[in-house]
């Protein structure tokens, strides 16, 4: 009886370390001046985030899992980046910026299904990412000009 009470114990602790390593399901804000969007936007579960706004520390990886929906077949698409200061947008350069090549999609992507596309960005050191604090700015802009999701959310950039 008290070797299934431990088992018990620590399995309950084995989910609970699993969810705060893997990152917190975050609130994110619709791009204000985006007119078309053609997907929905279902979550954002940011790596080392427990709350907002999202703090990164320089020299580390953030890693957003982003799952959304398409409301019609995407051929391919074009991931970006942003941070926005008083409302000037500065672009964070991607390694991938392609969304089907390296971000567990493949593509094309079908109408009404559940998709879960991993975004991997480093927090470069200084000179290159000053400690500030943003507003930050993820697209998925799709070959016509339109968008499949846009949202932002809070962060800051720390030491």
């Amino acid at each position: 009886m008290v070797a299934n009470k431990a088992a018990i114990i620590v399995c309950c602790l084995l989910v609970l370390c699993s969810t705060l390593a893997a990152g917190t399901i975050i609130t994110v804000a619709k791009c204000t001046d985006v007119e078309a969007v053609d997907g929905k936007l279902i979550s954002v579960d940011v790596t080392s985030c427990p709350s907002q706004p999202c703090v990164f520390h320089r020299g580390t990886n953030v890693t957003a899992t982003i799952k959304f929906s398409p409301d019609l077949m995407v051929p391919d698409g074009t991931l970006e980046v942003f941070g926005s200061i008083l409302g000037i947008k500065i672009q964070f350069h991607l390694q991938h910026p392609d969304a089907c090549k390296n971000h567990g999609l493949v593509c094309p992507l079908q109408s009404g299904v559940t998709y879960s596309l991993e975004l991997t960005l480093p927090i470069k050191p200084r000179p290159e990412y000053p400690t500030i604090q943003l507003v930050a700015r993820v697209d998925f802009k799709l070959p016509g000009g339109n968008y499949l999701f846009c949202f932002m959310f809070p962060m800051r950039i720390a030491e």
